[in-house]
């Protein structure tokens, strides 16, 4: 309203009934019967909430934290999507809790009833080549064919705990794994494999692999049908 006089916060006072502010020379509250006491309580001055601003350094410590964290994300998962060595260890057949002494004389029975002969694959599970061996095999059925028509197969395990040194102690020193030993019916050595040779990039090789299975296997005129 015009002539309407605007007082200052520090020249007011506040009625300690209600609280409403009354100039500093006022006596009784306007808007409650209380009275004023001798000594006024002032006005409090206004109070103002201080912005929190964060600063950019702070800001780009947070941008590249989230920055990092999402190539973690999408590295893992790109890892997710590869085969993992271990993986595939479903697929191997190498126990390491089997009696191998056992394992080779009953596949020497079966390779002399079957008229086959046996190939021994010295590895374990641990093997990355050895699984990958047993992939390759699993990629190329016709091969695996081949293989269990004309061999008896038993797999060796070697571990830390249980070396078998006793059962291999019969054939040469094995330079890595996997390694491929081929016996005739009667369990005489016939042949010693580093599986090294049949390598190709990061899997074996189709034709030196088959041509070592055909290398090996019983001769055509004593060849029989594997069971």
């Amino acid at each position: 309203m015009a002539g309407e006089i605007h007082l200052h916060w520090s020249h007011m006072k506040r009625c300690p009934a209600c609280g409403a502010q009354a100039p500093m020379d006022a006596e009784h509250c306007a808007h409650c019967p209380a009275s004023f006491p001798s000594e006024p309580t002032p006005v409090a001055a206004p109070t103002r909430t201080k912005r929190r601003t964060i600063s950019w350094h702070a800001w780009r410590h947070w941008i590249y934290a989230g920055i990092g964290f999402a190539v973690v994300l999408a590295f893992a998962g790109f890892l997710g999507k590869r085969t993992s060595p271990l993986a595939v260890a479903s697929s191997a057949r190498f126990d390491p809790m089997a009696d191998a002494d056992r394992d080779l004389q009953e596949g020497i029975t079966r390779a002399k009833v079957t008229r086959r002969r046996v190939l021994i694959e010295v590895g374990g599970n641990w093997c990355l080549w050895c699984l990958r061996m047993e992939d390759f095999f699993n990629a190329n059925s016709d091969l695996a064919d081949l293989r269990d028509r004309e061999f008896v197969s038993v797999y060796v395990s070697v571990t830390p705990e249980r070396p078998n040194t006793l059962a291999l102690s019969r054939f040469p020193a094995v330079p890595s794994y996997p390694h491929l030993f081929v016996l005739d019916e009667n369990g005489k050595l016939l042949a010693s494999q580093d599986t090294s040779e049949l390598e190709s990039g990061t899997s074996y090789d189709r034709y030196r692999v088959e041509t070592f299975l055909h290398s090996q296997q019983t001769p055509p005129a004593t060849s029989g049908i594997g069971l």
